[in-house]
């Protein structure tokens, strides 16, 4: 009997670490794997929130004190960018070329010099602008995999990488990318 309620008792304790985003006590996460380097769908994801002016979800993230509250902001981020419909397709022409874009997001600009460059940026050729002629356009970032999620969260539930590894990724969103 004692080997039975052992037993139950384990899966019922996977049962509720599953239900709380935590998988088995058994699986380790390596220091390697929880670097902000490896969270590239992640950091493009929440790089979008900065660059269109809506920090909120990065400092949620940036600064939380619990992964309860960063899971939270993660699945707001996520819920909403899944949600956004590029808009109607627009035509800019930009230093090197003239393409057609969906924005998710944009800002009119008076001059390419108020361009943060977060987002793609140039004159607005189609459709035909009635007040300032330059726009800078944010495309959606592509949704990070459940795979990459999955790992964010192993590592952020230990505490050894939580504080690093939030702030790690609140600082790749909000600053420039390097142009190449």
């Amino acid at each position: 009997m004692k080997c039975l309620v052992s037993g139950a008792r384990r899966e019922l304790v996977e049962l509720l670490d599953r239900l709380h985003g935590r998988g088995s006590s058994e699986e380790e996460i390596s220091p390697e794997k929880c670097l902000v380097e490896n969270f590239d769908g992640l950091s493009k994801l929440l790089r979008f929130f900065s660059a269109s002016g809506r920090y909120s979800v990065v400092d949620k993230i940036g600064q939380a004190l619990s992964s309860s509250v960063v899971r939270d902001a993660l699945y707001e981020a996520i819920r909403v960018v899944s949600s956004l419909r590029p808009g109607d397709k627009i035509t800019i022409k930009t230093r090197d070329d003239v393409k057609d874009y969906h924005c998710c997001d944009y800002r009119k600009l008076r001059s390419l010099e108020e361009c943060s460059y977060a987002g793609i940026c140039g004159e607005l050729v189609s459709p035909k602008p009635t007040e300032e002629k330059y726009v800078e356009c944010y495309v959606c970032p592509p949704e990070p995999s459940r795979e990459e999620v999955r790992i964010f969260l192993k590592c952020i539930d230990n505490r050894s990488f939580f504080h690093t590894l939030t702030r790690d990724l609140a600082l790749s969103a909000i600053t420039k990318p390097k142009r190449g």
